[in-house]
């Protein structure tokens, strides 16, 4: 698996990292599309901004393995991911529009 991962200061790299594998509850997609919106541009100039982050949280795809406990998608599934997370850890950050916080997320999906 690659990814776009910021590096420092206008610079960003891509990088190998090893397949994931899911665990309950989880899926992997295979991202077929993706884009960088504003908040990862404006990382890019900012000094502060946290290194090695993979870029890219928007993005289309297909279902490529389920982990135990899925039932709402299914290997082959076309899939849209929504970078809108919930985590029920911190609802105060999903309340005050800070769902990026969040320290304990999940992503949620659309099938296509």
């Amino acid at each position: 698996m690659r990814g776009l991962v910021y590096s420092g200061i206008n610079e960003m790299t891509i990088k190998e990292f090893p397949d994931p594998i899911p665990g309950a509850g989880q899926v992997v997609v295979d991202i077929k599309a993706t884009s960088l919106c504003g908040s990862d541009l404006g990382s890019l100039t900012n000094p502060n901004h946290n290194r090695n982050l993979v870029m890219g949280h928007e993005g289309a795809g297909v279902v490529s393995a389920i982990g135990p406990g899925v039932t709402k998608a299914k290997v082959g599934d076309r899939v849209a991911l929504f970078h809108i997370v919930n985590s029920p850890r911190h609802p105060r950050n999903i309340r005050t529009a800070r769902s990026n916080a969040a320290a304990k997320t999940s992503i949620s999906s659309s099938v296509l």
